[in-house]
């Protein structure tokens, strides 16, 4: 989990949880789409 831990910067957690708490989307469609952007997941 580090190497997710590491790429949450500022300015990441704030994009995801504007997606999150301003636009409504599902935490799990957000968290899934950063993860796989990133190459975290598949």
């Amino acid at each position: 989990l580090k190497p997710v831990f590491l790429s949450l910067d500022l300015e990441t957690l704030q994009m995801l949880n504007a997606s999150i708490a301003v636009e409504g989307r599902d935490a799990r469609d957000v968290a899934s789409e950063y993860l796989r952007s990133k190459g975290f997941i598949d």
